[in-house]
């Protein structure tokens, strides 16, 4: 039975000897691994076309110009012919029985998507796990209240951990849609929409790279805040949709944190704002429907990010400022100032 590995790169190629040697060093051997090279103009493609002439499972797909993570996985669907399908980021690591336990469970219990624990992992060799209980859930009313419990949790909300039944993606047409950010949770909700059934692994399989804050910065863009809000409407609809009654925490913990980045990225980030496009910017996403929901819920995060929204709906920009950037001064040259700002 043939599993399907889609691999979207971009300048990539100093990471890609370690993530393509954890999948040929998978235990289960009957693999298609497709290295999708999305537009790199480092030398990426060349290792890629390395590995390839190497080992005849893996196929390489080229694109002269990058079209975005999402559509370069949407790409190699279009030419996926394994039965299961994994979805891999260029720099993570999969533990060698990854396939082999992913596959075991979902043909013993027919389930259309199987998920593990994960761990994020920085270079100096520390780890962030996170691992869940094991679970099955038979039904597609059980896998949908699940789903809604922790949405958008990483371990029902990210790609990377997962395994999914290639003909419930193919025959509901579901696709990566075309955005800057959080593609996996967007493409997971239409997922489990239709999905029946669900294995939980208790092992952690899944190893993704811990970006220097640096990294995070100039991944998330002015958009990144409407993107928070839609897939935070988007939970809410589709449970709406579902019929399923679920605890909140998880959806407004998620918007405060990641609005909260925003917030940050408004001074620290390379937007190229003067001060009053910034206050326009910050007042306007304090006035939409979504924050103000999440507002009402500042219990669920730290004090940190708690004191940047109070700070916000006060109005008080200039405090606002001088915190961000003594928080981001803290976490490149004084680490117990950030250390402390983070408690």
């Amino acid at each position: 039975m043939k599993v399907t590995v889609i691999v979207p790169i971009y300048n990539s190629a100093k990471y890609l000897d370690e993530s393509i040697g954890s999948l040929l060093r998978q235990t289960y051997e009957d693999l298609e691994i497709l290295l999708v090279d999305n537009g790199s103009t480092d030398n990426s493609l060349d290792v890629c076309n390395r590995y390839a002439d190497k080992d005849k499972r893996i196929r390489v797909i080229h694109t002269d110009e990058n079209i975005g993570t999402g559509a370069a996985r949407n790409l190699g669907l279009q030419s996926a012919s394994g039965e299961y399908v994994c979805f891999f980021d260029a720099d993570d690591r999969y533990e060698p029985c990854f396939v082999e336990k992913h596959l075991r469970a979902t043909t013993e219990k027919n389930a259309d998507i199987v998920l593990c624990g994960y761990a994020g992992f920085r270079e100096d060799g520390s780890l962030e796990p996170h691992s869940f209980g094991s679970e099955f859930f038979d039904n597609a009313e059980a896998v949908r209240r699940y789903v809604a419990t922790w949405f958008p949790d990483g371990r029902v909300g990210f790609t990377g951990n997962k395994m999914y039944k290639t003909s419930v993606i193919k025959d509901n047409n579901i696709v990566f849609p075309k955005l800057s950010r959080l593609e996996d949770g967007f493409f997971n909700l239409d997922f489990f929409s239709h999905a029946n059934s669900c294995v939980v692994l208790a092992d952690i399989l899944y190893n993704y790279r811990l970006s220097p804050a640096s990294t995070v910065i100039a991944k998330h863009n002015a958009e990144y805040a409407d993107l928070v809000m839609s897939l935070t409407d988007a939970t809410f609809e589709a449970r709406k949709d579902w019929g399923v009654e679920a605890p909140t925490d998880e959806v407004y913990k998620f918007c405060l944190n990641e609005l909260g980045t925003s917030i940050e990225n408004a001074f620290v980030g390379d937007w190229g704002m003067n001060t009053i496009e910034r206050r326009s910017y910050l007042k306007q996403m304090a006035e939409m429907d979504t924050y103000i929901d999440a507002y009402n819920h500042l219990e669920l995060i730290g004090k940190y990010r708690k004191t940047l929204h109070i700070l916000l709906n006060s109005n008080r920009f200039v405090l606002l400022g001088l915190l961000v950037r003594l928080k981001t001064f803290g976490k490149g040259n004084l680490q117990w100032i950030y250390y402390r700002l983070k408690k």
